[in-house]
């Protein structure tokens, strides 16, 4: 079909600034209606209309075709889809987008944006400042980071041993339980990246990888509401968008019969 690069949706799919389709004429979409259902159907398709590159959402059973040149397209910084994309050129020669689809200068949709992602604008501009200052070898001020460990790649620029008085927060921040999100090797989490990788497709403020239980959290109450465990230490490494200096020691334990 021509296209001799392909990806997985997740790792940052194709985007464009919108001064680079102003009309949206570079944009092609067809779903089942057009007697396209697959991926493979979609590529050729693509091919067709002469795209330079497309992509196939598995969700949605759609097909998107683009006709904006390869040097144009970008990496979206924030939003994990589902799918394939494929293209004329190699995808690792594209750097990061300077916005998110969803940011209201691009392409913003309430719909998708705000009902189905519930998209966190200030948790992705933080993610994009640190992606952007990985990408250029920029350091961020003064960071607790371990020395072996560098998770700014997944957009947090702040790591510290959970041994230093791991982060918490009090139940009235989370009183339905649903600010906290548990993952471990069934969900194919097995290290402390791949735990950053997937807190980070969810837009997650901080989280945390347990190496005695091989286990994830990711946490999204606002960095504000989180403070230090004063006497319960742990085994891991925690991460998080805002620097851990900055985070106070907890006026109860987790183990205090008051909160957890």
């Amino acid at each position: 079909n021509g296209y001799a690069y392909s990806q997985d949706a997740s790792n940052g799919f194709l985007s464009f600034p919108p001064e680079a389709d102003p009309l949206g004429q570079n944009t092609m979409y067809f779903d089942s209606a057009d007697n396209v259902t697959s991926a493979e159907i979609c590529a050729s398709r693509c091919a067709s209309e002469l795209a330079s590159a497309g992509a196939w959402n598995t969700r949605d059973r759609a097909c998107w075709c683009y006709l904006t040149a390869v040097s144009l397209h970008c990496k979206e910084p924030c939003i994990q889809e589902v799918g394939v994309e494929f293209s004329v050129e190699d995808f690792e020669s594209l750097g990061i987008c300077e916005k998110s689809y969803c940011d209201q200068e691009w392409y913003y949709d309430p719909g998708y944006c705000d009902d189905f992602l519930a998209f966190d604008s200030a948790a992705c501009d933080a993610k994009i400042a640190a992606l952007t200052s990985h990408s250029t070898g920029e350091t961020p001020s003064s960071p607790t980071t371990p020395a072996t460990l560098d998770l700014r790649a997944y957009g947090y620029p702040y790591a510290q041993s959970a041994s230093n008085g791991f982060i918490i927060f009090p139940r009235e921040a989370d009183p339905l339980g649903l600010n906290a999100l548990f993952l471990d090797s069934t969900s194919n989490i097995t290290s402390v990246e791949s735990c950053a990788a997937r807190c980070s497709s969810f837009l997650a403020k901080a989280g945390a990888w347990n190496t005695r239980e091989e286990g994830c959290w990711c946490y999204f109450v606002e960095i504000g509401m989180y403070c230090k465990e004063p006497c319960v230490e742990d085994d891991g490494i925690e991460f998080s968008i805002e620097d851990f200096n900055n985070i106070g020691f907890c006026p109860k334990s987790y183990c205090d019969e008051e909160w957890y």
